[in-house]
């Protein structure tokens, strides 16, 4: 279960994905740092924006606004 290190490692070796090629989005701080540990590329989906911590994440508290986050993150990388 998240955030367990082994579900994460799991889905890397079950799906046969690379995490730096993969993005992880959940309303959960704590759920988003091991999968960051492993390279995922992260999002928090911040239903509130008073949510601690939340400033060192890129977040989002409409699911429209993900395709527009996904672009961004690619032109990046």
């Amino acid at each position: 279960r998240k955030p367990d290190n082994a579900i994460y490692e799991y889905v890397v070796k079950e799906c046969k994905v690379d995490p730096k090629e993969s993005l992880f989005i959940d309303d959960r701080i704590k759920n988003l740092i091991p999968a960051e540990k492993l390279g995922f590329k992260t999002i928090l989906f911040d239903r509130d924006s008073n949510n601690e911590y939340s400033d060192n994440y890129i977040r989002i508290n409409k699911f429209s606004e993900i395709i527009r986050l996904i672009e961004k993150i690619d032109k990046i990388n």
